[in-house]
């Protein structure tokens, strides 16, 4: 939220001491559930279902330029092993935080 509201740039929220915190967590009286309105795919689209592991490892930059062509699943075994070596060895600047690493990519066929 901080990041699309301008508050923080995204490269200050990926070290920031708040990131772990779950904004929509279950159980609780406050508890909701926000659905946004229906979109339509077209063909070739592609989805990403992914927890914070790839978030927290990877820029969005980053996760688009390596799931917008060629095939989902060479795309997807780049994103996990790009994630996995950030986890296991934080490159310079860019984000690093060992995490569990789970994510779905899907691409609606032509």
């Amino acid at each position: 939220y901080a990041v699309d509201s301008g508050y923080l740039e995204e490269r200050e929220a990926m070290r920031h001491d708040d990131r772990h915190l779950v904004t929509n967590a279950l159980g609780l009286p406050e508890m909701r559930i926000e659905v946004g309105p229906a979109l339509r795919i077209a063909a070739r689209d592609t989805l990403l279902l992914a927890s914070d592991g790839i978030t927290d490892n990877l820029y969005l930059e980053e996760i688009v330029d390596r799931v917008r062509a060629g095939g989902p699943e060479q795309r997807a075994v780049e994103l996990a092993q790009m994630a996995g070596r950030r986890m296991r060895r934080p490159e310079g600047p860019s984000p690093g935080k060992p995490d569990d690493l789970s994510f779905i990519l899907w691409r609606r066929r032509a």
